[in-house]
């Protein structure tokens, strides 16, 4: 009857040691999963607003070239706020191949108001304030599947 209990205590301090290491490991691929989606999500996000900065740049250089061929950059007919000519010669320059609308310009002072770039899930916007402070935010989209 010892023996028994020898070998079923053997068996529980196994199974305790098999479960601890387990655990262990399992909560180490958790945390490595939850750092990876991290900085996954956040090189996406530092790509999409590098290329709407370049983007808002490439717009101001090409509002000073139609200024000075007495045209505006600002076309509010087309939901992207500018022609297509425009947004080509945008893409050229800055390489952002994401969608762009250009929302406020103020032709006077060839300056971007407010503008939204949209590449992937990643939706950056920017927009001067009434104070003059430039305010860019990125937001990353999670499509909802409704069925």
């Amino acid at each position: 009857m010892n023996e028994e209990i020898i070998v079923e205590s053997k068996w529980r301090k196994l199974l305790r040691y098999v479960l601890r290491y387990l655990a262990v490991g399992i909560l180490i691929l958790l945390i490595a999963w939850i750092a990876f989606s991290y900085f996954r999500l956040k090189n996406g996000g530092d790509t999409a607003l590098r290329e709407a900065k370049n983007a808002r740049l490439a717009l101001v250089a090409t509002g000073i070239e139609y200024r000075g061929l007495g045209k505006s950059i600002y076309t509010s007919n087309k939901l992207s706020g500018m022609s297509n000519d425009v947004r080509n010669k945008v893409q050229e320059l800055s390489g952002a191949d994401g969608n762009l609308r250009l929302v406020k310009y103020d032709y006077d002072s060839n300056e971007v108001r407010q503008l939204q770039y949209r590449k992937d899930r990643y939706l950056v916007t920017y927009e001067i304030s009434e104070d003059g402070e430039e305010i860019w935010t990125v937001e990353y989209i999670v499509p909802l599947d409704i069925s």
